[in-house]
């Protein structure tokens, strides 16, 4: 009974300290304690989860691959790529409204650091000229950011949840499919209720193919990452590490020679190195795998199931809750598959 006391108090105490603005690996760190605490744990037990957590494969890749697309997104912002996006997209598309809502979708799917601030000026610009109120522009910004996560293959969450339950991601991409599409339509008619059309001056014409060549080479770093782990089953890192090198020489001018353009991928590298390399992703990987080693090494879901089935809640329902959260032992059908042995 006090080792589900603890995880239930573990929880609460991480809820209060993310309130409270506090990291949520710190936090996660500290959620493992108190489990750990009212657990019984040694210090020998505490450090036998530590030692497990570090050595565990699933943390090591997990935290390379967050902390890498942290660095992707930031690398994509160094070069250009990002604003080329958006202007290609403006062009090509020229009805306000959609331009509207791939700009966050773009910034959210790039992982960009300080994303909601970057998008935010972009949609406050455009939605002003649609004369949509503060709160649509809100809305805008924050739904459509985070719009294709369930869906989106290079989404931090959707690895970390193919990973610790030991599926393939488009058996997740699968399930969020319906959600995604509901919540599109949803969003889309509740921040655009009040737009009217002709409110935004006079859409730009003129040839669209360079627009399109521009936009394919402003993505070409994600995509070859996406082609590489899909199509040719690359280490998940590998990739996103080719698509950051890819995106750093992105825009580069040549106009001044070998020497202006070797100082300028220089302060690229500088520049990402000092804003995208941080800590925090890594650490967030790290506290949620030290909680879920603690938790496991507690008891405390075999204590927990063995109250509910007290109580009479089904044995059946209990295993249907269980299943996500057994043991990754790798791929378990056989093979070396990508989404088994590498996320």
């Amino acid at each position: 009974m006090w080792t589900i006391f603890g995880v239930v108090l573990a929880f609460s105490v991480m809820v209060v300290m993310l309130n409270r603005r506090y990291d949520l690996g710190f936090s996660m760190v500290v959620g493992t304690l108190v489990v750990g605490i009212f657990a019984g744990f040694s210090v020998g037990d505490f450090v036998e989860v530590v030692v497990k957590t570090v050595k565990n494969r699933t943390t090591i890749d997990l935290a390379l691959i967050i902390t890498l697309l942290w660095v992707l997104g930031t690398a994509l912002k160094e070069s250009g790529s990002l604003d080329r996006m958006i202007e290609s997209l403006s062009r090509l598309l020229r009805e306000p409204r959609k331009i509207l809502l791939l700009i966050p979708s773009l910034v959210g799917l790039l992982t960009v650091p300080g994303g909601a601030i970057m998008s935010a000026p972009l949609i406050n610009d455009l939605g002003s000229k649609m004369k949509l109120s503060d709160e649509a522009k809100t809305g805008v910004n924050l739904m459509f950011r985070h719009l294709w996560y369930p869906v989106y293959p290079l989404y931090p969450g959707l690895i970390m949840a193919a990973r610790l339950g030991n599926v393939e991601i488009y058996d997740l991409v699968k399930l969020g499919v319906p959600a995604m599409v509901v919540t599109a339509v949803l969003s889309f008619w509740f921040c655009f209720r009040e737009y009217q059309p002709g409110s935004v001056v006079a859409r730009v014409q003129g040839a669209r193919l360079p627009y399109l060549w521009h936009l394919m080479v402003s993505l070409a770093p994600v995509l070859i990452s996406l082609v590489l782990v899909v199509t040719l089953d690359f280490y998940f890192p590998t990739a996103i590490l080719l698509g950051i090198a890819l995106g750093l020489l992105s825009y580069l001018d040549w106009t001044e020679g070998l020497g202006a353009v070797w100082n300028q991928l220089k302060g690229r590298v500088k520049t990402v190195a000092a804003q995208g390399l941080t800590w925090r992703p890594a650490l967030t990987i790290f506290g949620i795998m030290l909680f879920r080693e603690a938790v496991g090494a507690s008891e405390a879901v075999i204590t927990t199931a063995h109250a509910l089935m007290d109580i009479g809640i089904p044995l059946g329902v209990l295993v249907v809750g269980a299943a996500g959260n057994r043991p990754c032992h790798g791929n378990e059908h056989g093979g070396d598959g990508y989404y088994h042995s590498h996320f």
